[in-house]
């Protein structure tokens, strides 16, 4: 087996078909769905389409997406592993692409991606700082950009040795649980490779984990954010830390009192508050790249 995509499902059966549609047959890959903790309607209806997708179904056996994606590294045989959230898709590229690199030396690939939304195809911008971090690779031969600063799992290959061998896991959070495993896998990866190529299409759906402000995954995104920088300084990359300034900005929609805590955590963690400040002349775009404010409500 060559090929492992692991894809975690909460309640979107429908854009999981989509997704699974988008594996070609011929790439003969191993696919494994693990379902997180979905309603009985939704769980019965991603075991219906069992009959029409060969893949493997599992249940989480974890808490969180992040205990999902670790489900799923648990049963992966493949060479290669591919992560995908179940309601993105793959590119067309998706065959071609994985047998250029199919018998690389490298630990992970990164590919280029692209961004929609869901329900009307249309563009969107979720794919923006990936292509700055490509752009900024190529123009400055920095790998750093990508390893340090690609922090989703999905738009990469990760040879499975790589990952067993050190360790790497997902964070069990309510946001941000991919963080750590990003940025661990990049920084410890001897060697990798970077193709221009979109491999994936990530995208912006009303209801989503990425547009939905509650208190609960706001921190749970905080936290991962100081955990992945106090990662990123001890190993020599405090130039490719994750701003905090975001966080210190809408704090206070939680009230005063939580502002203060924000400011507490960002002093203990020794948090870089110059880091981003340039964004602050461009902080409209900052704040739709973060959190997608046309289709986000507040939980």
């Amino acid at each position: 087996m060559k090929l492992s995509i692991i894809i975690p499902h909460h309640n979107s059966s429908l854009l999981l078909k989509r997704l699974l549609k988008s594996i070609p047959i011929s790439l003969k890959a191993q696919i494994i769905v693990i379902d997180d903790y979905s309603n009985e309607n939704e769980y019965k209806s991603v075991v219906k389409l069992l009959n029409e997708f060969n893949f493997e179904l599992y249940q989480n056996e974890g808490k969180t997406a992040g205990g999902a994606r670790n489900t799923g590294l648990k049963y992966a045989i493949g060479d290669w592993l591919i992560f995908a959230d179940s309601d993105d898709f793959f590119t067309n590229n998706l065959t071609t692409l994985f047998n250029k690199y199919v018998k690389s030396s490298a630990d992970i690939i990164f590919f280029n991606i692209s961004s929609q939304i869901s329900e009307t195809g249309e563009r969107a911008h979720r794919d923006i700082h990936i292509k700055s971090l490509i752009t900024n690779y190529k123009k400055t031969k920095d790998e750093r950009y990508l390893r340090c600063m690609y922090l989703t799992p999905w738009g990469k290959m990760y040879k499975r040795s790589f990952i067993e061998k050190n360790k790497i896991k997902y964070e069990e959070r309510l946001a941000g649980n991919d963080m750590w495993f990003a940025v661990r896998s990049g920084v410890e990866a001897k060697n990798i490779e970077v193709d221009e190529h979109e491999l994936y299409i990530c995208t912006v759906s009303s209801g989503s984990i990425t547009t939905i402000i509650s208190k609960d995954r706001y921190e749970a995104k905080f936290q991962a954010t100081l955990r992945t920088n106090n990662y990123l300084r001890a190993h020599g990359c405090n130039k490719f830390q994750v701003s905090v300034l975001y966080f210190i900005a809408k704090a206070k929609q939680f009230g005063i009192y939580y502002l203060l805590h924000i400011l507490k955590e960002c002093s203990k963690n020794k948090s870089n508050l110059f880091i981003g400040l340039e964004k602050i002349l461009h902080y409209r775009q900052v704040l739709e790249d973060r959190q997608n404010p046309t289709y986000s409500k507040k939980s």
